[in-house]
């Protein structure tokens, strides 16, 4: 019984490590930049040219965007989507003239 229950340990440590190797491939991902142009809603997400909403991560170039709502911008940065919201976090920005 003993040696039953240890095998099982064991196999179930195995099984949570491969789990969790997946995952944390999945969410460490190499990102590459996007360029994105549009503006801050009052809901201080991003909407860009197309329509599409972006929340935006908190950082402290978000916080100045934020800032600024309705002036037209472009975002450098990644995007992250989970769950069906998408996600960006912004590097660098411009405001661009009305």
């Amino acid at each position: 019984m003993k040696k039953v229950t240890t095998i099982a340990l064991v196999v179930l440590m195995v099984a949570v490590s491969l789990v969790g190797t997946a995952c944390a491939a999945e969410t460490q991902s190499p990102q590459e930049d996007v360029i994105l142009k549009g503006s801050v809603d009052a809901n201080n997400r991003f909407i860009d040219e197309s329509g599409q909403a972006y929340e935006m991560a908190v950082n402290d170039q978000a916080a100045k965007i934020m800032d600024q709502p309705g002036q037209k911008i472009e975002i450098k940065g990644t995007v992250m989507e989970k769950e069906g919201v998408k996600t960006v976090v912004v590097k660098e920005f411009i405001a661009l003239p009305e």
